[in-house]
């Protein structure tokens, strides 16, 4: 059976709620968990197919107020990757928060453990025994909404660690180029852009599932609910823009090294068109006394040899002249 959590009603004085609303935190690596979602959670054939399938970054709205968000970092099978997430689904209705997941995640952890400490201060002066038992009772100050905002917070605390770690990666280029005018391994630049573009789609997901249900009509939010929300809702948004910030840095990084590889090019261009000028004399003075002129009319003439070389000068020049006044029409056109 996956762990459920009694939680405290979203409006008790406008909401007339005869079903328990609860925190569900399934484990699909447990066949029990498995069995319970397919057979006794009440959803619909549709969404449990969709909660059992293959992950995948995305979120998914639904009806009556009902929301779906599913987090993929990256692999083809979940497994735990460096930034403390794995494949996880987070389904919310009316009652009910459901968490879908298949490796013990931190910020589901930590949530846990932020519900402990308000069950802790609301049980104070009981015995140990019935601290333990916290995930069973009656979570007196903690909601649906509470437990959504303290696993996104929790998803940003990790990912905030990773932006950081990001972010001193790049400054350490950055030094190196500015101060030290070394270079920089472009296959670096090219990984710590795929960790900003993974970690930027989540928050992505988060942005516009935030965003649509802090304006959603038909979730009864009362103002505490609200302010939270909004307060996760800035906080991705930030991390969003430190997110493109260091992309930003990355795409300068890249340019200038382009930009010195496009220099290094020309430079070795430049000196390429230096040595063909030189030879480029040469070349002629070679091909033209290097020739075979037996057959040539005039060749007994003192004058012949010279004659030719000047009906030969005068054609080189005529075509220049004539390719030249050409491709400058063609720039007028343009």
């Amino acid at each position: 059976m996956p762990i459920i959590t009694s939680l405290k009603n979203r409006v008790s004085d406008r909401h007339n709620n005869k079903e328990e609303t609860c925190w569900i935190d399934v484990d699909l690596s447990k066949p029990e968990d498995s069995d319970w979602l397919t057979s006794d959670s009440g959803l619909s054939d549709d969404l449990v197919a969709f909660l059992l399938r293959e992950n995948f970054v995305n979120h998914r709205n639904l009806h009556d107020g009902s929301v779906l968000i599913a987090l993929k970092v990256s692999g083809d099978k979940p497994t735990i990757n460096p930034i403390g997430l794995v494949d996880l689904k987070i389904f919310i209705d009316a009652n009910r928060i459901i968490t879908i997941r298949y490796h013990p995640v931190m910020a589901i952890d930590k949530t846990y453990a932020y519900l402990d400490n308000l069950q802790s201060e609301s049980l104070t002066g009981e015995n140990a025994e019935s601290k333990k038992s916290a995930h069973k009772a009656d979570q007196q100050g903690a909601k649906v909404m509470d437990v959504f905002c303290q696993i996104v917070t929790n998803l940003i605390v990790h990912i905030e660690k990773v932006t950081f770690a990001i972010s001193d990666q790049i400054a350490v280029l950055e030094d190196q180029y500015f101060d030290r005018g070394q270079t920089f391994d472009a296959r670096l630049l090219l990984k710590l852009r795929g960790e900003i573009c993974k970690t930027r789609r989540i928050l992505a997901v988060l942005h516009n599932t935030l965003s649509i249900r802090i304006i959603d009509p038909t979730l009864l939010f009362d103002g505490e609910d609200k302010g939270a929300l909004v307060r996760v809702s800035r906080h991705v948004d930030l991390h969003l823009e430190n997110l493109d910030d260091l992309l930003t840095r990355i795409d300068m990084l890249q340019s200038l090294d382009d930009s010195k590889l496009s220099e290094a090019m020309s430079q070795s261009s430049f000196n390429l068109t230096i040595v063909a000028t030189v030879f480029l004399p040469l070349t002629f003075v070679s091909g033209l006394l290097g020739m075979n002129v037996g057959g040539i009319p005039d060749t007994h003439n003192p004058w012949g040899f010279w004659g030719i070389t000047a009906a030969m000068l005068c054609l080189a020049v005529g075509l220049w002249v004539y390719l030249y006044r050409h491709l400058q029409s063609i720039r007028l056109k343009r």
